[in-house]
């Protein structure tokens, strides 16, 4: 029998210490002992020999996970079986379970060694805001699913998930504007030509992203929803520019707009947060200059 990428690994590397991405949800047969569920993209977490953790606090042991660009293009590691992928190595502090797991459990979860901080700050500092896009050039609606799905991952005081996402495409997103201009002229907000420019400006990407806010009867609490909301935009806009996508985050005309949350399938006490404009880009745009971060440390 060949011997399965668990095997290889215990072959070339000593296994103790060691957590070990390898292997597919459909080979179910070659699982290690404790295995951990990692989302739903079938992707699982297998602890290989790991005894006595508790004892060893402070230590360091080799970590194992995939590599991120190599799943997202679905590409396989040729040096492995035909259900494996790729695996990046690094090192990790082991100072025992975090609070809230079961030691039995522990180590056997989701640990993101995938992404250096170096690479997460090349990417954060790469996103740009405009769009210079291909009109022509349509994105995939489950690119844009996916994207939502990656905002719901925004840090959420109390877990009320407040953020809802609607998707215009094609003539959705003419009656949008629509939508916005009627509002903007019951109410009198805008003039003429904002008015026209709102009735048309939704079609300038070929997709357009609305992203809601449910309201919350605590002030504190309907307060950190929006702020909610806006980390999940943010994992929104780093995911585009990650899959190649141009965005662009504007303000919606009116932000509780009757005709245009009653457009977007939400409720009628809900906010607009954002209006995302998504698109491949044609062009580039150069960094703009930031100024130093103001930072105060306090030690006594």
């Amino acid at each position: 029998m060949e011997p399965t990428a668990v095997d290889r690994v215990r072959q070339e590397q000593p296994i103790d210490d060691q957590i070990v991405v390898v292997e597919d949800r459909d080979v179910p047969a070659h699982r290690p002992s404790v295995v951990e569920d990692v989302g739903a993209n079938g992707w699982m977490l297998c602890e290989v020999g790991i005894q006595n953790l508790s004892e060893r606090a402070g230590r360091h042991r080799e970590i194992r996970a995939l590599d991120v660009t190599t799943k997202c293009l679905g590409e396989r590691d040729p040096h492995h079986e035909p259900n494996s992928r790729s695996i990046r190595t690094r090192r990790f502090p082991v100072c025992g379970p975090p609070r809230g797991v079961e030691p039995g459990r522990w180590p056997a979860i989701l640990v993101d060694v995938t992404t250096t901080f170096d690479d997460f700050a090349e990417l954060a500092r790469s996103r740009r805001t405009h769009m210079l896009v291909d009109r022509e050039h349509e994105v995939p609606i489950e690119l844009i699913e996916q994207l939502c799905e990656l905002g719901t991952w925004a840090p959420c005081h109390k877990k009320t998930w407040p953020w809802k996402f609607a998707i215009f495409t094609g003539n959705g997103r003419s009656r949008l504007g629509e939508a916005f201009v009627d509002d903007m002229c019951e109410l009198g907000v805008g003039d003429e030509g904002k008015r026209l420019k709102t009735l048309t400006k939704y079609a300038r990407t070929p997709a357009t992203l609305v992203v809601g806010c449910e309201p919350h009867d605590h002030p504190t609490f309907h307060a950190e929803n929006r702020d909610a909301v806006a980390a999940a935009i943010q994992n929104v806009l780093l995911g585009a520019t990650a899959a190649g996508l141009t965005s662009f985050w504007s303000t919606a005309p009116i932000i509780d707009s009757p005709r245009a949350l009653e457009l977007c399938d939400f409720d009628p006490a809900d906010r607009i947060i954002g209006i995302i404009y998504l698109g491949w880009p044609n062009a580039t745009l150069d960094a703009p200059e930031r100024p130093e971060p103001i930072i105060r440390h306090v030690a006594d």
